[in-house]
């Protein structure tokens, strides 16, 4: 009987134990979810979840701007004619670092049907491999400490690809893969 006793008792130490580790364990995770979301917010980078609230809804008129590209080029919201695909990065975010390559590639397939214009959020001097491969396929924007093209599609999220014609939003989505893109493009 004293063998039996001494076991349970070792046996409940030892529940007590595991609970304590899984506690600890739980706390921790927790910890790591509230830092993980704090760097999302602080590098600007979009909840994935609530990705599709920072991007321009279809209908929308794209607002007011005036900006010059980097070739000295003025641009506006009138500028929009015809159906022109604008695409946003930023080169703090990793995805638009990797999305830039497929929209180069797309921009040089499709450059005789749809034309475009990427806006990319750096200092000057900043991005400049982005910023370079990004010219010479589209006209380019710097955006710093104001963002008027941002702004005007009411685009907070990066990488983001807004579809617009006439300066009407016709669709807008965080990949090219997931806008939806005319046939004749």
């Amino acid at each position: 009987m004293p063998y039996l006793t001494a076991g349970l008792i070792l046996l409940a130490a030892l529940c007590m134990f595991e609970l304590v580790v899984v506690l600890g364990v739980i706390r921790r995770l927790r910890e790591h979810t509230r830092i993980l979301d704090s760097l999302v917010k602080d590098q600007g980078f979009a909840d994935v979840g609530h990705v599709e609230e920072r991007l321009p809804d279809a209908g929308v008129s794209v607002g007011a701007f005036a900006v010059t590209t980097l070739d000295g080029e003025p641009m506006n919201e009138r500028s929009l004619r015809g159906q022109r695909l604008v695409a946003f990065f930023s080169v703090d975010c990793g995805a638009c670092v990797d999305s830039v390559p497929g929209f180069v590639t797309f921009a040089r397939e499709h450059a005789g049907g749809l034309s475009g214009l990427a806006v990319v959020r750096a200092t000057p001097g900043e991005g400049t491999a982005m910023v370079e491969a990004l010219r010479s396929v589209v006209p380019v924007v710097l955006e710093h400490n104001s963002t008027p093209v941002s702004t005007a599609f009411k685009v907070s999220a990066y990488p983001a690809y807004v579809l617009v014609d006439e300066g009407r939003v016709l669709g807008s989505a965080i990949a090219l893969d997931r806008l939806h893109l005319p046939a004749t493009a």
